[in-house]
């Protein structure tokens, strides 16, 4: 995890393209199942969501401690380039070379967090109910100015309702 705090750029959401080809693709130490299931528990919980992402893989992989080492994994290194980013951020002219790298970083993050969306929803777009939120989730935060949590929280609520009402039609 400090290895992958360290060396990603673009934010939590970059990570977690990482901590995902790490964990499930080159280690087979948790399921893409299990990983989109700890997304979404990371990202309706508190906190930055690459900390509550490492946080349950650690967990997973190693219980209290794994969860522990792996929080402080992914803190430590953002914490020394952050203060060395803002000890040099107001004396870089924005045509620097570090500007402009960080710039052509910004396009490539985009393109990592979409691979994440379409590796990870292989897994879970299985059926029109999946699909159907999927859609609902994305058109509504894209298009308008509700708050994530509350989109994170309808479907939570929705799938309550739709898991409830299958149940009742199975038995």
């Amino acid at each position: 995890m400090f290895r992958i705090g360290f060396l990603t750029f673009g934010g939590g959401y970059a990570m977690l393209s990482v901590i995902t080809d790490e964990f499930v693709d080159k280690k087979h130490w948790i399921s893409s199942e299990e990983m989109l299931d700890m997304i979404a528990i990371s990202e309706s919980i508190p906190g930055a969501i690459a900390i509550n992402t490492s946080i349950t893989v650690g967990y997973k992989i190693r219980g209290i401690k794994g969860s522990i080492v792996s929080m402080l994994g992914v803190v430590c290194p953002c914490i020394i380039v952050i203060t060395i980013v803002t000890y040099l951020y107001n004396s870089l002219p924005e045509n620097s070379p570090v500007w402009l790298f960080i710039r052509g970083i910004r396009a490539g993050v985009v393109g990592i967090m979409l691979s994440v969306v379409l590796k990870l929803g292989k897994s879970y777009w299985t059926d029109a109910f999946a699909i159907a939120m999927f859609t609902g989730g994305f058109v509504t935060a894209l298009m308008t100015e509700v708050p994530v949590i509350l989109i994170v929280l309808t479907g939570a609520l929705i799938g309550y309702i739709y898991g409830r009402i299958n149940k009742n039609d199975t038995t």
